[in-house]
């Protein structure tokens, strides 16, 4: 008696909790989440590491211009700015040309353009190989570093909704610099022995008289090395980022990063695809929307500021560099707002498969026992875990 009613009390103490529209919402459809990386990658530290990431990647190609003769990395910001001195012209009336050219060479998906632009011409150059394969391979590390800090700021906010600091993000990818970079080096790698093999295959086919006999009956195994390889370019192509994604929210080895990618892709290929989609249309409207307000402020300015004083050639000329910065925004969005879908679409992806719940992140980096959470906070994370887990 005494027991049901001190139960009875603790009950009534307890702070009564109902599931809202929003969490039965996401619970049923949970890609919905997508949506919410808009707020996200605009965030101005993730802003800040997707300009970093874009001026050095720029930086990069004008110092190996200088250096080795190589073609430099162009920014085309006057794409995105135009130096008309009527407001609203091209944001208004062409709204549908901006979307266009927003869309061309899927913007959104910019750092994978630059990888794969890069290695075409890495594999189609004749000649001088070393100023590309350096502008590749700093390509590759600034790209990685990039998307480390990126990911891991997003895993934190996704998840626990905590902001993540620079320094925390830059932390975490040197403890973990060998998962970020061995996940690809791993496939690069085998790509390469497999090649190797079939290469030295060809060469054994020269040998006269019997060579044409060993290519008829070998052709088979050459088949299956080719199979395989094409197995781990197709998964090289959409898994690269979720390597990374797995590392920032995982914290384990770069076997297990490419395990998950891989099998998360090949295992629910419809549900990746419906998720890319998502990410294509979403990001091509966003990517139109932050292109025409770049634009719409450069214009809104000069025309303001031309109120009071006749702005010449030779007067533009010398804004030259707060013209590409503020070009340089949409492409910056384009970094933050690829990675941050590519690290929820990983979110949904496990909990697809593995029915991880969302909330679910490497806490290495926590000092000391965590706080409880108390007053909206709280009802937040319920409300989150109801949403998530059931």
């Amino acid at each position: 008696m005494f027991a049901v009613n001190d139960s009875r009390s603790t009950r009534e103490l307890q702070e009564e909790f109902f599931v809202t529209d929003q969490a039965r919402l996401r619970r049923w459809l949970p890609w919905l989440l997508m949506f919410s990386s808009f707020r996200i990658a605009l965030h101005y530290r993730r802003m800040a590491v997707a300009l970093l990431f874009v001026w050095s990647t720029v930086g990069l190609g004008m110092l190996l211009q200088r250096t080795t003769g190589a073609a430099r990395t162009p920014l085309h910001a006057d794409r995105v700015i135009r130096t008309d001195v009527v407001p609203f012209t091209e944001f208004v009336h062409e709204p549908w040309a901006s979307l266009t050219q927003a869309g061309q060479g899927t913007a959104v998906l910019l750092p994978m353009k630059l990888a794969f632009e890069k290695t075409r011409l890495l594999l189609s150059s004749s000649g001088r190989h070393w100023p590309l394969l350096l502008e590749w391979f700093g390509l590759f590390v600034l790209m990685i570093m990039a998307g480390s800090l990126l990911t891991r700021m997003v895993a934190l906010q996704v998840t626990r909704h905590e902001e993540c600091s620079f320094g925390a993000a830059w932390g975490y990818f040197w403890r973990h610099v060998t998962a970020y970079f061995g996940g690809l080096l791993t496939v690069i790698l085998g790509l390469l022995v497999f090649a190797t093999g079939n290469a030295v295959f060809g060469v054994i086919c020269r040998i006269p008289a019997v060579g044409p006999y060993i290519l008829a009956v070998g052709w088979l195994l050459a088949l299956v090395v080719g199979l395989l390889m094409a197995i781990m370019l197709v998964g090289l192509a959409v898994c690269w980022p979720l390597m990374i994604c797995t590392t920032s929210v995982e914290g384990t080895d770069p076997f297990d990063g490419l395990s998950r990618s891989y099998n998360y892709l090949f295992v629910r290929p419809w549900y990746a695809l419906f998720l890319l989609l998502v990410l294509l249309l979403y990001g091509a409207v966003l990517h139109y929307f932050v292109t025409g307000m770049a634009n719409l402020v450069w214009q809104v300015t000069l025309w303001t500021v031309g109120q009071g004083i006749e702005l010449r050639s030779a007067q533009l000329s010398q804004l030259f560099v707060w013209k590409h910065l503020l070009g340089s925004i949409p492409a910056a969005f384009a970094v933050s707002y690829f990675w941050t879908s590519m690290t929820i679409g990983y979110l949904l992806l496990r909990k697809s498969e593995d029915a991880t719940p969302l909330d679910v992140v490497d806490r290495e980096a926590a000092t000391g026992e965590e706080l409880p959470l108390v007053g909206i906070p709280a009802a937040q994370r319920r409300e989150q875990t109801s949403g998530e887990s059931k």
